[in-house]
């Protein structure tokens, strides 16, 4: 077959050797971040480390390769049978599930104590527990100031 099947265009990339380091990270961090459990800055922590500085310039923004990261990382919604992995399954554990039920009272509790009735909950609470809270927190409550005792306005 000796035919062209488009015309010859303007548009032409020269070759771009210095880019082939860049493009070989990028793709020793996205496997890597299929096959490992791994938080996004051991991942590019680990990678860079061996990164060459001369070459740092062709690199990706860290923004870049963190999103890049977070596209690949694969999250288990349920099992075979249908149900919540055992990692993600707290609702087993009684005390867990009566503080989480202390923390769904909290709507009863008048306005003005309710940051007081957040940290008496929060203090009963195993310490893998630590993402709901902030997440309730951020989110119902408003997160603490760096500076004083105020806190930042809640985003509900």
């Amino acid at each position: 077959m000796d035919v062209f099947l488009l015309q010859p265009t303007a548009h032409c990339h020269a070759p771009q050797p210095d880019r082939v380091l860049a493009i070989q990270l990028k793709n020793e961090i996205e496997a890597r971040a299929v096959t490992i459990d791994e938080s996004i800055s051991s991942i590019i922590h680990s990678a860079l480390r061996t990164y060459p500085l001369s070459a740092a310039g062709e690199l990706s923004k860290n923004a870049a390769l963190m999103l890049m990261i977070r596209r690949q990382h694969t999250v288990e919604t349920v099992d075979a049978d249908g149900c919540l992995p055992e990692k993600l399954r707290k609702t087993e554990d009684e005390y867990f599930r009566l503080n989480v039920k202390k923390l769904i009272a909290l709507a009863f509790v008048p306005v003005d104590e309710i940051t007081t009735g957040f940290d008496l909950i929060v203090n009963q609470f195993a310490d893998d527990a630590d993402d709901l809270l902030d997440y309730f927190e951020k989110t119902w409550i408003g997160e603490p100031k760096r500076r004083g005792t105020s806190r930042k306005k809640p985003q509900f």
